[in-house]
Protein backbone atom coordinates (compact mmCIF):
# COMPACT_ATOMS: atom_id res chain seq x y z
CA UNK A 1 0.00 0.00 0.00
CA UNK A 2 2.84 2.40 0.86
CA UNK A 3 4.52 1.57 -2.48
CA UNK A 4 1.26 2.26 -4.34
CA UNK A 5 0.86 5.66 -2.61
CA UNK A 6 4.47 6.54 -3.44
CA UNK A 7 3.93 5.59 -7.09
CA UNK A 8 0.78 7.72 -7.24
CA UNK A 9 2.75 10.62 -5.74
CA UNK A 10 5.46 10.32 -8.42
CA UNK A 11 2.91 10.09 -11.22
CA UNK A 12 1.20 13.19 -9.87
CA UNK A 13 4.58 14.92 -9.75
CA UNK A 14 5.16 14.13 -13.43
CA UNK A 15 1.75 15.49 -14.35
CA UNK A 16 2.52 18.61 -12.33
CA UNK A 17 5.70 19.21 -14.31
CA UNK A 18 3.84 18.52 -17.52
CA UNK A 19 1.05 20.94 -16.71
CA UNK A 20 3.52 23.58 -15.62
CA UNK A 21 5.16 23.34 -19.01
CA UNK A 22 6.80 26.75 -18.85
CA UNK A 23 5.12 28.82 -16.12
CA UNK A 24 3.74 28.72 -12.61
CA UNK A 25 2.74 31.09 -9.84
CA UNK A 26 5.11 31.66 -6.94
CA UNK A 27 4.00 31.92 -3.31
CA UNK A 28 3.96 35.72 -3.64
CA UNK A 29 1.36 35.44 -6.40
CA UNK A 30 3.72 36.82 -9.05
CA UNK A 31 4.00 34.85 -12.20
CA UNK A 32 7.42 33.27 -12.54
CA UNK A 33 8.65 31.84 -15.79
CA UNK A 34 10.09 28.37 -15.53
CA UNK A 35 12.54 27.67 -18.28
CA UNK A 36 12.35 24.71 -20.57
CA UNK A 37 15.62 23.52 -19.04
CA UNK A 38 14.37 23.69 -15.45
CA UNK A 39 11.54 21.35 -16.46
CA UNK A 40 13.91 19.02 -18.32
CA UNK A 41 16.32 18.91 -15.38
CA UNK A 42 13.44 18.04 -13.05
CA UNK A 43 12.42 15.24 -15.40
CA UNK A 44 15.98 13.88 -15.45
CA UNK A 45 16.02 13.84 -11.67
CA UNK A 46 12.69 12.02 -11.58
CA UNK A 47 13.58 9.51 -14.30
CA UNK A 48 15.95 7.92 -11.78
CA UNK A 49 12.91 7.01 -9.65
CA UNK A 50 11.26 5.08 -12.48
CA UNK A 51 14.20 3.26 -14.07
CA UNK A 52 16.05 0.21 -12.78
CA UNK A 53 19.60 -0.14 -14.02
CA UNK A 54 20.95 -3.50 -15.21
CA UNK A 55 22.55 -5.70 -12.56
CA UNK A 56 26.19 -4.83 -11.99
CA UNK A 57 26.03 -1.53 -13.86
CA UNK A 58 26.23 0.68 -10.77
CA UNK A 59 29.93 -0.02 -10.31
CA UNK A 60 31.80 2.13 -7.85
CA UNK A 61 29.03 4.75 -7.77
CA UNK A 62 26.50 2.91 -5.60
CA UNK A 63 25.92 5.93 -3.34
CA UNK A 64 25.67 8.39 -6.20
CA UNK A 65 23.85 8.88 -9.50
CA UNK A 66 26.37 10.30 -11.96
CA UNK A 67 24.63 12.31 -14.65
CA UNK A 68 27.13 13.05 -17.36
CA UNK A 69 26.75 15.87 -19.85
CA UNK A 70 28.15 15.13 -23.29
CA UNK A 71 28.61 18.53 -24.87
CA UNK A 72 27.21 21.73 -23.51
CA UNK A 73 23.90 23.46 -23.58
CA UNK A 74 21.47 25.53 -21.54
CA UNK A 75 20.50 22.57 -19.34
CA UNK A 76 23.96 22.64 -17.70
CA UNK A 77 23.07 25.38 -15.23
CA UNK A 78 19.79 23.73 -14.22
CA UNK A 79 21.39 20.34 -13.63
CA UNK A 80 24.06 21.98 -11.49
CA UNK A 81 21.26 23.14 -9.15
CA UNK A 82 20.34 19.48 -8.51
CA UNK A 83 23.86 18.54 -7.42
CA UNK A 84 23.89 16.68 -4.09
CA UNK A 85 20.09 16.22 -3.98
CA UNK A 86 19.17 12.67 -2.96
CA UNK A 87 17.18 10.39 -5.23
CA UNK A 88 16.43 6.75 -4.39
CA UNK A 89 18.92 7.01 -1.52
CA UNK A 90 21.69 8.19 -3.82
CA UNK A 91 23.31 11.59 -4.24
CA UNK A 92 22.73 13.28 -7.60
CA UNK A 93 26.02 14.34 -9.21
CA UNK A 94 26.76 16.09 -12.48
CA UNK A 95 29.88 15.45 -14.53
CA UNK A 96 30.85 17.23 -17.75
CA UNK A 97 32.43 15.14 -20.48
CA UNK A 98 33.99 16.18 -23.74
CA UNK A 99 34.96 12.77 -25.04
CA UNK A 100 33.52 9.29 -25.06
CA UNK A 101 36.47 8.04 -23.00
CA UNK A 102 35.09 10.04 -20.05
CA UNK A 103 31.80 8.09 -19.88
CA UNK A 104 33.18 5.64 -17.33
CA UNK A 105 31.27 5.93 -14.07
CA UNK A 106 28.26 7.58 -15.72
CA UNK A 107 24.80 6.26 -14.86
CA UNK A 108 22.90 8.66 -17.09
CA UNK A 109 24.29 10.41 -20.17
CA UNK A 110 22.60 13.55 -21.43
CA UNK A 111 23.64 14.03 -25.04
CA UNK A 112 23.39 17.70 -25.92
CA UNK A 113 22.32 18.79 -29.39
CA UNK A 114 25.83 20.25 -29.80
CA UNK A 115 27.00 16.61 -30.14
CA UNK A 116 24.51 15.63 -32.82
CA UNK A 117 27.34 14.82 -35.22
CA UNK A 118 28.89 12.47 -32.63
CA UNK A 119 25.69 10.71 -31.60
CA UNK A 120 26.57 7.29 -33.03
CA UNK A 121 30.06 7.51 -31.49
CA UNK A 122 28.48 8.21 -28.08
CA UNK A 123 25.92 5.40 -28.42
CA UNK A 124 28.64 2.95 -29.41
CA UNK A 125 30.70 3.99 -26.36
CA UNK A 126 27.84 3.29 -23.92
CA UNK A 127 26.61 0.09 -25.51
CA UNK A 128 26.01 -2.59 -22.83
CA UNK A 129 27.56 -0.43 -20.12
CA UNK A 130 24.36 0.29 -18.16
CA UNK A 131 24.26 3.99 -19.02
CA UNK A 132 20.82 5.52 -19.54
CA UNK A 133 20.98 7.82 -22.56
CA UNK A 134 18.83 10.95 -22.69
CA UNK A 135 18.64 13.71 -25.28
CA UNK A 136 16.55 16.63 -26.40
CA UNK A 137 17.13 16.68 -30.12
CA UNK A 138 14.62 15.68 -32.76
CA UNK A 139 15.23 12.17 -34.03
CA UNK A 140 17.59 11.09 -31.22
CA UNK A 141 15.25 8.40 -29.87
CA UNK A 142 14.80 6.80 -33.29
CA UNK A 143 18.59 6.70 -33.59
CA UNK A 144 19.04 4.76 -30.34
CA UNK A 145 18.82 7.25 -27.44
CA UNK A 146 16.64 5.68 -24.74
CA UNK A 147 14.74 8.80 -23.60
CA UNK A 148 14.37 11.96 -25.67
CA UNK A 149 12.51 15.22 -24.98
CA UNK A 150 10.31 16.91 -27.57
CA UNK A 151 7.63 19.62 -27.68
CA UNK A 152 3.97 19.01 -28.37
CA UNK A 153 1.24 21.61 -27.93
CA UNK A 154 3.79 23.93 -26.27
CA UNK A 155 4.48 21.29 -23.60
CA UNK A 156 7.61 19.33 -22.92
CA UNK A 157 7.06 15.66 -23.54
CA UNK A 158 9.36 12.69 -23.76
CA UNK A 159 9.63 9.61 -25.89
CA UNK A 160 11.18 6.28 -25.01
CA UNK A 161 12.89 3.93 -27.41
CA UNK A 162 11.93 0.54 -25.95
CA UNK A 163 14.24 -1.32 -28.33
CA UNK A 164 17.23 0.65 -27.06
CA UNK A 165 16.11 0.26 -23.43
CA UNK A 166 15.73 -3.50 -23.77
CA UNK A 167 19.05 -3.89 -25.56
CA UNK A 168 20.75 -1.97 -22.74
CA UNK A 169 18.83 -4.13 -20.21
CA UNK A 170 17.02 -1.24 -18.50
CA UNK A 171 13.73 -1.86 -16.77
CA UNK A 172 11.43 1.14 -17.11
CA UNK A 173 8.39 1.48 -14.88
CA UNK A 174 5.03 1.09 -16.55
CA UNK A 175 3.99 4.40 -14.95
CA UNK A 176 6.75 6.18 -16.86
CA UNK A 177 5.96 4.30 -20.07
CA UNK A 178 2.32 5.45 -19.87
CA UNK A 179 3.48 9.07 -19.94
CA UNK A 180 5.82 8.58 -22.88
CA UNK A 181 5.46 8.30 -26.61
CA UNK A 182 6.98 4.94 -27.53
CA UNK A 183 9.28 4.90 -30.57
CA UNK A 184 11.37 2.28 -32.34
CA UNK A 185 14.76 2.41 -34.03
CA UNK A 186 14.87 3.77 -37.58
Amino acid sequence: MVEKKRNIFFIALFFLFESLALSFFSASGEEKTVSEYEVKAAFLYNFVKFVDWPDGSQGEGKGVVNVCMFGSGPIDRELAKLKDKVVKGRRFAVKYTGSTEEFRGCHMLFICSSEKGRLQEALKAVKRKGILTVGDTEGFARKGVIINFYFEDKKIRFEINLDAAREAQFSISSQLLRLARIVKDE
